[in-house]
């Protein structure tokens, strides 16, 4: 039997690092991705009424929400306590990871995806400051990876996974292996832990983009994940 269901796209960085979470533990949870806003389910409403992606809802009648509350859930399975930090300081630490993929770094790339992913009208100006903010946040993270395999210890953590995640969002729709490419310990680690993450298994293998996705003709529609 399975041990829950995490609704919402894995597409989405806090639905991904959920996910990854899970997979890296074994623990069997299934993905319904087809919650967007304006279809968030019904049947879980009364439950959610805030109607926040991503939202877990355990087989024994656990719900949760907050990507990072269903998160340091999940991480309570491992016997070994590792993923969500082994000792004080490597949670602490985990914590203020994901809380940066979370904050600072979703901020920074949101505008230069949201306007190619029609989610927003597209503006080039928009882009073009967003893109620069996003390669300010990559610098930091690039320094942080530096002759490093993981954030936190020796061993994958939520913060890796949210880390993967976010990366993953720009790098499936806006960044291309040339953007990529000035950042070489972000390169690195990207690559190395991707599979480890369990990323190949929720996204299929890893690929990287020639050209970011089009510039969309068509009026926009919201696609993405609404905010926690």
């Amino acid at each position: 039997m399975a041990f829950g269901t995490v609704y919402g796209s894995v597409k989405s960085p806090r639905v991904g690092m959920v996910l990854s979470t899970a997979a890296m533990l074994g623990l069997g949870v299934e993905n319904a991705s087809n919650s967007l806003p304006g279809a968030f389910p019904k049947h879980l409403a009364d439950k959610f009424p805030i109607q926040k992606i991503p939202v877990f809802v355990g087989a024994d009648g656990t719900c949760l929400w907050q990507s990072l509350a269903i998160a340091s859930y999940f991480a309570s399975y491992d016997p070994l306590g590792i993923i969500g930090g082994a000792n004080a300081l490597a949670k602490a630490e985990v914590l203020m990871w994901a809380c940066f993929f979370n904050q600072e770094f979703y901020d920074a790339v949101i505008p230069w995806v949201a306007g190619r992913m029609r989610s927003i009208p597209y503006d080039p100006k928009t882009e073009e400051d967003a893109k620069k903010k996003s390669f300010s946040i990559l610098t930091v993270f690039e320094r942080q990876v530096k002759d490093k395999e993981f954030l936190v210890g020796e061993d994958p953590t939520i913060a890796d996974a949210a880390a993967v995640a976010h990366l993953y969002f720009v790098l499936s729709s806006v960044m291309t292996k040339d953007d990529l490419a000035k950042f070489p310990e972000i390169e690195r680690y990207y690559k190395n832990a991707y599979s480890k993450l369990k990323f190949d298994q929720l996204c299929g293998p890893l690929q990287l983009l020639n050209e970011p996705v089009p510039i969309p003709k068509a009026p926009p529609s919201p696609i993405l994940s609404k905010r926690e």
